[in-house]
Formats: structure tokens, C-alpha cells, sequence
């Protein structure tokens, strides 16, 4: 017998002296054992169901048989793996708010800044990541620097050329990915974890504040601790500022890096997104 508010069992619900569910007739135990369970979800019969849309992949180049394949041959540049995956991975470093992930997305299309914490914040807290493929015209009339065109790592591989009047082919480049590193001061251990898988960094500076900056700093000492010898120097927001001010501004930064590894890499202002 059930007591203190407890459900009874099923034994109590059988007659006394026999086994449980003998109570039932027949007829009941038949159409309990062979009825299939009903489900408790409603069938959606109102709407029939949208078929998704086939997703069509870009041709890429044919691959030779492995068995013929010269490995030593293989180059990160070598077509039909550039036109596959990404090859060379590209740091994004510098102080915090200085425009690392803007850039990113400027030049692959890709926005780093995902997490809900990130865009609450509006702040790279984990390492983010884009492809983008890199093109230049083949058509010698094409002026630089409009020759040049990035696009995402889904792109074919020899679009025609957007240039208004103009008849050539993007040719494939580069496929890079970039690593977007955080510059806030208390997620330096997270910098370091990207920077080691980097091939080349791009240093962003800020031209709206003095420099260095406090993560500016560190991040090129990090870069130089993993003997990171590949890097370019990106002035950011320079459209904030005067011609003259941006020179100085510039003439800082050159002081900035003597002497470090970053001496001697090329230097030169963004454009304005």
C-alpha cells in the first residue's frame, strides 16, 4: 500500500492473489501489446518540407596522381594546392582597438569577432580565423594597385577581372589564413598561442594614439621571442588625422622599431575601409 504521498505500484493494482495486469480482459491485453505507441509530437502536416539548395563548389585544378607526384616539387605557391587550402598563416597583431579584426574582414570578407562575449565587448577575446585568397590581374593595362583583389576562400580560381573596361583574368596569388590575435593586457597568453603557428605578422599601429602603445610592445617582443622574421607594418586610421600629423606619427614608429626585428620591414598607412 502506498503511503506518505507515494504513487502506488503496479502490483497494487492487480485483483489480490493474482499477478499483476490479470485484471484485464482480454480484449484490453490485446490492444495494449500490439497498439504501436502514439508519439507525443504533432505531425506537421499543414507545410511540406523546403528542400535546401545544392551547394555548388568553384572547379579547381586537377590534381596529378599521387604515385607520379614529386614531393619535392611542392611549394606553399604550387596551384592545385593554393587553389585547395590556405598555406601561409598571417598574425594580426598590435594594441588592443587599433583595428586588427576590422582589417581582417576588409581583406577576407570574414568577421574574426563571432563569440557573444566578443560582441557585447566589441573585443577580440579569442583567437579568430579567415581565409582569403589573394589575385592579380593578368592583363598588363591594369594599373596598380586595382589589379589586385581578395576575395574569400570559396572564390574561383581565374575570375575575370571586376575593373570596369578591363578584359583580363584574375590569376591566383596567395591563399593566406589569418590568425586574429586579442590586444587586450590580460589575454597576452592567447597572443603567444597564435603567434605559434604564424608564418608572417602584420603589425597594426594606430595613428589616433601615440606610440608605442603598452601591447604594441609586447606583442613585438613575443613575435621576435619566436624568431618571427617576416612582418609588415600597417599605420591604421590615418584618415582620423592630419597629413602632417600622420608623418610624425610615422616618423614614431620608425624610431619605434630600430632595432628590433621588425627594422627594416615595410611601412605604409592603411587606406580607408
Amino acid at each position: 500500500m502506498a503511503t506518505n504521498g507515494d504513487l502506488p505500484s503496479d502490483d497494487e493494482f492487480s485483483q489480490p492473489g493474482s499477478p499483476p495486469g490479470e485484471h484485464l480482459d482480454e480484449t484490453e491485453q490485446a490492444e495494449d501489446t500490439n497498439q504501436p505507441l502514439k508519439s507525443s509530437l504533432k505531425a506537421n502536416t499543414g507545410s511540406a518540407a523546403i528542400p535546401e539548395p545544392a551547394v555548388t563548389r568553384p572547379p579547381l585544378p586537377e590534381q596529378p596522381d599521387p604515385k607520379d607526384l614529386d614531393i619535392s616539387s611542392l611549394t606553399p605557391l604550387t596551384d592545385y594546392i593554393i587553389a585547395r587550402q590556405a598555406t601561409i598563416n598571417i598574425g594580426t597583431i598590435g594594441h588592443v582597438a587599433h583595428g586588427k579584426s576590422t582589417v581582417v574582414k576588409a581583406i577576407s570578407g570574414v568577421q574574426t569577432v563571432r563569440f557573444k562575449n566578443e560582441l557585447e565587448r566589441n573585443i577580440t577575446i579569442k583567437l579568430g580565423y579567415a581565409n582569403a585568397k589573394i589575385y592579380k590581374c593578368d592583363s598588363p593595362e591594369c594599373p596598380r594597385p586595382t589589379c589586385y583583389r581578395s576575395f574569400k576562400s570559396e572564390k574561383e580560381v581565374d575570375p575575370p577581372c571586376e575593373r570596369d573596361g578591363c578584359t583580363g583574368t584574375y590569376r591566383l596569388l596567395r591563399h593566406v589564413s589569418f590568425v586574429d590575435c586579442p590586444g587586450h593586457d590580460i589575454l597576452m597568453s592567447t597572443m603567444l598561442s597564435g603567434a605559434a603557428v604564424m608564418d608572417a605578422a602584420l603589425l597594426l599601429i594606430a595613428g589616433n594614439e601615440t606610440c608605442p602603445q603598452p601591447q604594441t610592445s609586447e606583442h613585438l617582443a613575443a613575435i621576435e621571442i619566436m624568431k618571427l622574421n617576416h612582418i609588415i607594418i600597417l599605420q591604421n586610421k590615418v584618415d582620423l588625422m592630419k597629413e602632417d600629423n600622420a608623418a610624425t606619427h610615422h616618423e614614431s614608429i620608425l624610431k619605434f622599431i630600430k632595432g628590433t626585428v621588425a627594422d627594416g620591414s615595410l611601412s605604409f598607412p592603411s587606406p580607408p575601409n
